[in-house]
């Protein structure tokens, strides 16, 4: 009887192992454009829902968030800092030419998309009541309180 639950418990934790494992494959960029659009997505659907969002609102909602989808995927999306750092690291000497390239390159898409977010941010802030707004702001600390362990990963 003892036996049999030992065998039982190592089977699991095999299986589990496994699992896990077969999940924790690294993402595609096609992947990651998936999941952004599903992100985006869910955050206009869930603020829609509980800001009761008629059809104008919703629609500065998601200029807004694909304004933010975009700059986040030219931001992370290739090459990214980290990816040209390991190659660079891994090289016989590092090239900061190339380097500070890349890093002026994001830089500067960032300031270029940042003005259009904050107008688009802007005209949907303008558009809610004082009572959405108040909700908003709500939300967003709480999930910010929510996600904060996980940010410190992201050096966000």
């Amino acid at each position: 009887m003892k036996n049999q639950g030992v065998v039982s418990a190592l089977l699991f934790f095999v299986c589990s192992g496994f699992l896990l494992i077969a999940g924790c494959s690294r993402w595609h960029d096609d992947q990651y454009g998936a999941f952004l659009d599903k992100k985006y997505e869910k955050a206009v659907s869930y603020f829609t829902k509980k800001l009761d969002l008629d059809a104008n609102q919703k629609v500065l909602l998601r200029n807004a968030a694909n304004q933010l989808k975009d700059l986040e995927q030219s931001f992370y999306g290739p090459p990214t800092i980290r990816d040209e750092m390991y190659d660079q690291l891994a090289g016989a000497s590092i090239d900061q030419t190339k380097m500070n390239s890349i890093i002026k390159e994001k830089v500067s898409t960032f300031d270029q998309k940042s003005s259009l977010i904050v107008e688009r941010v802007t005209a949907f802030q303008q558009s809610l009541s004082p009572e959405q707004r108040e909700k908003f702001v709500y939300i967003l600390k709480k999930f910010d309180r929510k996600t904060r362990h996980y940010r410190w990963r992201l050096g966000l």
